[in-house]
């Protein structure tokens, strides 16, 4: 038994590593989803409340500023999973550059569902996707003003237009 234990040790394709990390970093997330579970019961106390998913840094005071991997966030959620929220309790549900992380066909009607559920009637969810027709309409004109910008926050190993492009979509295959 050692000698396999060897050499999957010292064998794994690229797959299998990526694959192995994922797994952990489920059970990171799930583990983090779980403890933002418990502490939301505490930071009901007015209803309805206000919800920033994916704040990152840009907190917005009065709200509940929630994202999973940054610990500046009042709640660290998983999204893809129930949210701990009272039917009908939410007032407003911001979202900026969060919308595209979820797969399409399992997390995004997830994702959906849960954002009706904890709306009240009238509620506001105000989605903002990257915007897309700005590098698309600048794709094979050099002097685009878009050429300008992808270089300064896309990664150096973008060299041409289609990279960039690329790269814009998939963000390291984090966009789905």
């Amino acid at each position: 038994m050692s000698a396999i234990k060897n050499f999957i040790k010292s064998h794994p394709t690229y797959a299998f590593r990526f694959a192995i990390r994922q797994v952990g970093q489920e059970l990171e997330m799930s583990l983090r989803h779980r403890s933002a579970v418990r502490k939301a019961q505490k930071l009901l106390k007015a209803l309805p409340v206000k919800l920033n998913l994916g704040c990152a840094p840009n907190s917005k005071a009065g709200w509940l500023n929630i994202d999973l991997f940054d610990s500046r966030a009042d709640l660290r959620l998983d999204l893809r999973r129930h949210w701990p929220f009272p039917d009908g309790s939410v007032s407003y549900i911001y979202s900026e550059h969060v919308f595209e992380h979820f797969e399409i066909y399992g997390e995004v009607p997830h994702f959906l569902a849960e954002a009706l559920r904890v709306l009240q009637p009238g509620g506001v969810f105000d989605v903002g996707v990257p915007d897309t027709e700005w590098p698309l309409r600048g794709y094979g004109n050099p002097n685009h003003d878009y050429w300008a910008f992808a270089p300064k926050v896309h990664p150096e190993n973008c060299h041409t237009q289609l990279d960039h492009i690329n790269y814009h979509f998939l963000q390291y295959e984090q966009h789905k």
